[in-house]
């Protein structure tokens, strides 16, 4: 009976970072090949998700990546991507990002990208950061003092 108690708990527990995301109206969904869920010491949550990681958001935003960790503190809902070849896309709008490294944040729905390339209707923009919103599809596109944004348009007709 302890046994079936504790298996209740550590599911309910594991199910709550994604049901505080619903909540919010931004509908969350993570699969990985594992989880790890921290509470931390001020009652704000942090989950770590690793292997094969998916993250649909409001089922038009899909992120990949090895290792993904989600936080959730004082109300802020962050989601950070690492891997060889995080990838963004959203079928809807016809875009896709691919990065060693994103930060999304959720509540202002940026998704803010390193060192990437994103692609919007066949166009390539890439640059040392690239900021994308979620909801209206805008990207800014920044360099360094050592690199500059490089976009790619096709298909211009003359």
């Amino acid at each position: 009976m302890l046994k079936l108690f504790k298996y209740i708990l550590a599911s309910i527990i594991l199910i709550f970072p994604l049901y505080s995301f619903a909540n919010q109206g931004n509908t969350v969904s993570i699969k990985s090949n594992s989880q790890e869920l921290e509470q931390l010491n001020d009652g704000n949550l942090r989950s770590v998700f690793v292997g094969n990681v998916v993250v649909v958001y409001n089922q038009t935003t899909t992120i990949t990546a090895d290792r993904v960790v989600v936080t959730s503190i004082n109300g802020k809902r962050t989601i950070v991507a690492t891997g060889k070849n995080v990838t963004v896309l959203n079928d809807e709008k016809n875009f896709k990002l691919v990065c060693e490294r994103l930060q999304f944040d959720v509540n202002a729905n940026l998704i803010t990208a390193n060192d990437g390339t994103a692609t919007l209707n066949g166009n390539k923009i890439t640059g040392k950061t690239l900021v994308y919103n979620t909801q209206t599809g805008n990207i800014n596109a920044s360099g360094n003092s050592g690199s500059q944004v490089i976009t790619v348009i096709n298909n211009v007709k003359e």
